[in-house]
C-alpha cells in the first residue's frame, strides 16, 4: 500500500512539473487598467480607449487615421522589450470595421535595432489589411542574408485568407530573432498557421526588436478615406508558452 506521505510527495510532484512547464506572461495589455497604455510609446496620431463595438462592457484600443492627420503616416503604439536571442509567444485581436481602398500595416514586429541609440536596421514582418480589406496580407523583409547554398531570404508578400470586416480576429507569433539556426518565425491566423520560417532571420545580433500595433501606411503614402481599426488583449509571454495558452489568454 502507498503510504499517505507517498502519495502526497507524488502529487506535489506532479503539480511542480505541470507549473513550471506552463509559459509566463511577461506583460499584457487588456486596455481595462487605470494605465491602459503602460510601458508604451505612443507614434502619431493619438489612440483612445473606447468600448468594444461588440461588447459595450469590454474596453478596448481604438485608432483612426485620418486624411487630415498631422502624422499622416501612422497611429501607433510600441514596446521595446524584445531583447537578442529571446523566444517569445505575441497574441493579438484585431478587429476591423469597414473596407478602404490602401494597404495598411496592423501589427509589426521590428524593424530590429541594432545599437543602443536606437538605430533601426531593415528587418521587420507586418500583419496587414490588403487593398480594399478584402484580405489578410503577411508582408516581411528579412534583409538580404546570403544562404548557405546561395541565394538569399525572400522577401514575404503572403495572401493570408479572407478578413471579415466586423469581426474580432486573434493572431499568434512565435519569434525568436537571432542570426544562428535557431531562429524562429511562425504566424498563426486563428489556429490556423499561415507561415513559418525556422533558421537565420537576421544578419547582424539585435539589440532589440520592438512589437507595434496601430495603422501604418509609411510617411510617403497616403490615404484617400479615414482608417479604424480596433485592438485588444496583447499578450506577450516566455519561451515556455504554446499556442495553446495563448489562445486561452486571448480568449479571457
Amino acid at each position: 500500500m502507498i503510504s499517505r506521505l507517498t502519495t502526497w510527495l507524488l502529487g506535489a510532484g506532479a503539480v511542480f512539473f505541470f507549473t513550471i512547464a506552463q509559459g509566463a506572461i511577461l506583460e499584457s495589455w487588456t486596455f481595462e487598467d487605470r494605465d491602459p497604455f503602460h510601458h508604451l510609446i505612443k507614434e502619431g496620431e493619438e489612440p483612445m480607449i473606447v468600448p468594444d463595438p461588440l461588447n459595450p462592457k469590454n474596453q478596448v484600443m481604438k485608432t483612426i487615421l485620418n486624411t487630415t492627420s498631422k502624422r499622416s503616416g501612422r497611429s501607433e503604439v510600441r514596446w521595446d522589450k524584445i531583447k537578442s536571442g529571446q523566444e517569445r509567444w505575441i497574441g493579438v485581436k484585431i478587429l476591423v470595421p469597414e473596407k478602404n481602398p490602401t494597404r495598411q500595416s496592423l501589427f509589426q514586429l521590428g524593424p530590429i535595432n541594432y545599437m543602443s541609440s536606437g538605430v533601426a536596421g531593415t528587418g521587420y514582418f507586418q500583419i496587414q489589411r490588403g487593398d480594399n480589406s478584402a484580405t489578410w496580407m503577411l508582408r516581411g523583409y528579412l534583409e538580404r542574408i546570403s544562404l548557405p547554398g546561395g541565394g538569399h531570404l525572400p522577401r514575404i508578400n503572403l495572401n493570408a485568407g479572407p478578413l471579415q470586416l466586423g469581426i474580432w480576429q486573434k493572431w499568434i507569433i512565435h519569434s525568436k530573432i537571432s542570426t544562428g539556426n535557431d531562429g524562429i518565425l511562425e504566424f498563426w491566423r486563428g489556429t490556423q498557421k499561415v507561415y513559418e520560417l525556422k533558421g537565420r532571420n537576421c544578419s547582424v545580433s539585435p539589440y532589440f526588436c520592438p512589437v507595434k500595433w496601430g495603422i501604418y501606411i509609411g510617411e510617403d503614402n497616403h490615404l484617400t478615406e479615414n482608417a479604424t481599426a480596433y485592438f485588444d488583449n496583447i499578450i506577450l509571454a516566455d519561451e515556455h508558452s504554446s499556442l495553446t495558452e495563448v489562445m486561452k489568454a486571448l480568449d479571457q
